[in-house]
């Protein structure tokens, strides 16, 4: 490929790499360690289906990886800056650019609606990977005002000072948390070369872009299309609906980033197998206890049917009376009385869960703590 890739090289590249990430699985994986955070595997329990309705999943999954999320430090980031030089010059200009990336670490944590930085550290434990991307936005930027046609000295300096004002709030660089399924990085180099992101679009939204989409093929307001953005370290290219946005440079221009805009941060649980299989690769804490979260609700489930069902246990009455008796009540376990009637009530068996069933549900449990916590989580102290 040349230096500056065309967009019809682009988009053959985009197919091809889509089919291998799709070969590969990986999308499935997400989805599935989405379904077991979000709490969605009743179905997984095997309940007969007479007692389906009272099946509980427990909240495991998310309490485990909440806990992680929450230890993962997002705010308080060890930043450092390579001097150019031994200069005095050399060390104020990188600890004032070290104190820079700390003010836009807190400022991306504490003016979105939800910390980029803290939903990223719940892509970085659920998937197994985080994708932050870092682009600028001149929308952020406020421009310098120009001198109006007979618009005196003083006014012009007044509002020139006003715009100085305002900058120092102003900032132009974005920093979001990409969710790993819109990203498919260079797959032969993790994303080191380029890499696809990936999302669709309703046409009504796509048209008030500003990159002044114009539907070429008329698409009703309501219809959906996919927006691919493509990035290396010098050129940035967005289709929508496989037609690039930009006029200009056929379709791909130059960026002056110096970098690609996507920044990959692995787990490291996951393994680098002998085929660079993404799904092996990037794997998040509830990848391999999936069995044992189901094996946990499941048996709760049960004995929280058993338990139930010996709360309000019926019976059956003996005695002379017995056939002149109608409607048999009970509340709260205690019978409604017959009157003088020589009646005399006697309780089912019961068959409550037995003790081994709780012993089972506690071993499971410690065998997800062990997976999932480390013992620094419960206050307790760690070897080595």
């Amino acid at each position: 490929m040349k230096d500056k890739p065309t967009s019809n090289e682009i988009l053959e590249i985009y197919d091809k790499c889509k089919s291998n990430y799709v070969k590969s699985g990986l999308q499935e994986a997400f989805s599935e360690d989405n379904r077991f955070y979000e709490l969605d595997f009743k179905q997984d329990l095997n309940i007969p289906k007479e007692f389906e309705k009272d099946a509980t999943v427990l909240p495991t999954a998310r309490d485990r990886l909440d806990a992680l999320v929450d230890h993962t430090d997002v705010s308080h980031a060890r930043v450092f800056v390579n001097k150019k030089g031994e200069s005095g010059t050399s060390k104020e200009s990188a600890e004032m650019l070290r104190k820079f990336a700390l003010g836009l670490i807190h400022r991306t944590n504490v003016e979105a609606d939800i910390s980029p930085l803290r939903v990223s550290a719940k892509h970085f434990w659920l998937h197994g990977i985080t994708w932050i991307k870092t682009v600028w936005d001149a929308d952020n930027w406020i421009s310098r005002p120009f001198k109006k046609e007979g618009e005196s000295d003083e006014s012009f300096a007044s509002r020139v000072d006003s715009w100085r004002n305002e900058t120092h709030s102003s900032l132009p660089v974005i920093i979001q948390a990409v969710n790993p399924s819109n990203i498919i990085p260079d797959p032969y180099n993790n994303g080191r070369n380029f890499v696809f992101e990936v999302r669709k679009k309703l046409v009504y939204d796509a048209k008030r872009s500003s990159f002044k989409w114009n539907n070429p093929k008329g698409l009703k307001e309501d219809a959906e299309v996919e927006q691919i953005e493509y990035s290396d370290k010098d050129y940035r290219c967005i289709f929508i609906d496989r037609e690039p946005v930009w006029k200009v440079g056929g379709g791909v221009i130059k960026h002056k980033y110096g970098f690609i805009p996507y920044t990959a941060i692995e787990s490291g649980l996951g393994n680098v197998d002998i085929e660079g299989n993404p799904t092996k690769r990037y794997v998040g804490i509830l990848r391999y206890m999936k069995n044992l979260l189901i094996s946990q609700s499941s048996i709760y489930s049960m004995c929280d049917i058993l338990t139930k069902m010996e709360t309000m246990i019926g019976g059956y009455i003996k005695g002379a009376d017995a056939s002149s008796i109608g409607k048999i009540t009970q509340s709260y376990g205690k019978w409604w009385p017959v009157g003088q009637k020589d009646v005399e009530f006697k309780r089912w068996e019961r068959s409550l869960a037995p003790r081994e069933a709780y012993a089972h549900l506690m071993y499971i449990t410690d065998l997800i703590d062990v997976h999932s916590a480390p013992r620094s989580m419960f206050g307790l102290g760690e070897t080595g």
